[in-house]
């Protein structure tokens, strides 16, 4: 479905208007951004995909026995990889030879 439409200036820049019926099959609602790209055919007007904002609250609202997390979080998490991590860093400056240490 081709509609003609007329470029416009706003400010110094040029505007078009999207017609309701368009942005309506497009899904465009106001404040949506879109991405102008200019190509040998004309300009490609897209819709940039909406970030959208998460609330833990909510998140946290479909989380139930009947679906628990594969792990649950407990105040040890981690705890093994600090560790892991301080005991190499412990065995680099107690060697002899930090470097052959370092390789290994």
């Amino acid at each position: 479905m081709a509609i003609t439409a007329t470029i416009n200036k706003w400010g110094n820049s040029r505007s078009l208007r999207i017609p309701k019926s368009v942005a309506d099959q497009m899904g465009l609602e106001l404040g949506y951004r879109v991405t102008l790209t200019p190509n040998r055919k004309g300009l490609l007007i897209q819709k940039k995909r909406q970030r959208r904002d998460y609330k833990l609250s909510s998140l946290l609202r479909h989380c139930t026995t009947a679906n628990p997390h594969r792990q649950q979080i407990t105040g040890n998490v981690g705890r093994e990889i600090l560790d892991e991590v301080l005991g190499k860093v412990r065995a680099i400056i107690d060697s002899d030879d930090p470097v052959a240490e370092l390789e290994s």
